[in-house]
């Protein structure tokens, strides 16, 4: 399965954040990448704390935080959260 999450204008000079994912989403994500001038930062809690891991375009695995993400931001690709 996959979640995608669009934009209107990519990331240029904006920040994206979910502070929670909808419902069968949180600790249910192995892989993630932005696109469009997006890069993704995962975190393991809701909010925006815990681990966390940097997505600079693609992240084929999220090792560690495999089946544990519970937020995400998305960044300007350059910028890391």
């Amino acid at each position: 399965s996959s979640f995608t999450f669009w934009g209107s204008s990519g990331c240029a000079g904006v920040v994206f954040g979910f502070s929670s994912l909808p419902s069968g989403w949180d600790n249910s994500i192995s892989s993630a990448g932005g696109s469009n001038g997006c890069w993704a930062t995962l975190y393991s809690t809701t909010g925006y704390g815990g681990s966390r891991l940097n997505c600079t375009a693609w992240c084929g695995s999220v090792y560690s935080l495999n089946d544990n993400v519970r937020s995400i931001v998305f960044r300007p690709t350059g910028t890391f959260g």
